[in-house]
C-alpha cells in the first residue's frame, strides 16, 4: 500500500518546523512514558495536530511523555453502534471491542512516536478495559495508509465500503455524518441551508481498516478466525 500523497499530520509538521515554532529542551536520553491523559488535555493536542481538527468521540486517551513533555496522543472509543464490526466477526459481537478514533504527534516528536504510544496504550487498554480487538482506520484524503498502524503490528483488513455522507463542513467546522442530526436536528439539505448557506457535504469514500488482536491463547485464534471469513 502507497500513496503519492503527503500525509496531512507531516505536512502540519513541516509547517511548524518552517515557521521556527518553538521545541523544548529534552535530556540526551530523555524518560519516555506512555499514561491516561485528561480528555481536555487531549482535545487541546488533537485540535492542533491532527487533520480533522476535533478530538470525535473519543472517551480513552493515552498520551506519550518525553520528560515531562506531551509528544503524542492516541485516543480510543467503545464501537458506534452494536452492530458495528459484526459483519467483519461472522455476525459475532465479542466483549472488548474499541476503535482507535484520533492520534496525533508534535512537529518535534522523534519518528518512532506513533507507534510507540499507539503499542504502549493498547497494552494500557488490555489491562485496565479489558480490550480484545481494537479497529482503527487510515483516510486517504488525509494522505493516510496506516504506516503507524503497520508499525504497532495491526493486521491489515482491506477497505471499507463507501456508502452515504461521510462528513460535512458547517459554520467552518467538520462533524461527521451521525454528528449532524444530533447537532443540527436533521441532515437535510432543506435544514442545513438555512443555518449555513455554504455549507458542504462530503461523500464517505473508502479508508483503509486495520485490526489489533489483543486477546491471548485459543481466543485470539478464534478472533483469527473471524476475521479472515
Amino acid at each position: 500500500m502507497t500513496s503519492t500523497q503527503a500525509a496531512w499530520q507531516h505536512l502540519v509538521k513541516e509547517r511548524k518546523r518552517s515557521e521556527g515554532a518553538p521545541r523544548p529542551t529534552l535530556g540526551e536520553r530523555p524518560h519516555t512514558a506512555v499514561r491516561p491523559i485528561e480528555f481536555a488535555v487531549a482535545r487541546e493536542f488533537v485540535e492542533e495536530y491532527e487533520w480533522l481538527g476535533n478530538v470525535g468521540a473519543a472517551k480513552y486517551c493515552f498520551g506519550l511523555y518525553l520528560d515531562s513533555h506531551l509528544a503524542s496522543v492516541v485516543c480510543y472509543t467503545t464501537p458506534p453502534s452494536p452492530r458495528a464490526f459484526r459483519n467483519m466477526l461472522a455476525d459475532r459481537s465479542p466483549h472488548g471491542v474499541f476503535q482507535l478514533c484520533r492520534g496525533a504527534s508534535t512537529h518535534w516528536a522523534p519518528v518512532w512516536a506513533g507507534s510507540k504510544v499507539i503499542s504502549s496504550s493498547l497494552r494500557l487498554m488490555r489491562q485496565l478495559l479489558d480490550a480484545r480487538l481494537v479497529f482503527a482506520y487510515a483516510d486517504p484524503r488525509a494522505g493516510e495508509v496506516g504506516v503507524v498502524y503497520q508499525a504497532a503490528n495491526a493486521l491489515y483488513l482491506g477497505l471499507t465500503d463507501s456508502r452515504g455522507p461521510g462528513h460535512y463542513v458547517i459554520l467552518g467546522r467538520t462533524y461527521h455524518a451521525r454528528a449532524v442530526p444530533k447537532k443540527f436536528g436533521s441532515a437535510s439539505h432543506k435544514n442545513l441551508v438555512r443555518i449555513d448557506p455554504s455549507y458542504e457535504r462530503y461523500q464517505r469514500i473508502k479508508k483503509h481498516r486495520y485490526v489489533f488482536i489483543l486477546a491471548r491463547g485459543v481466543e485470539r485464534k478464534q478472533l483469527l478466525g473471524l476475521l479472515s471469513m
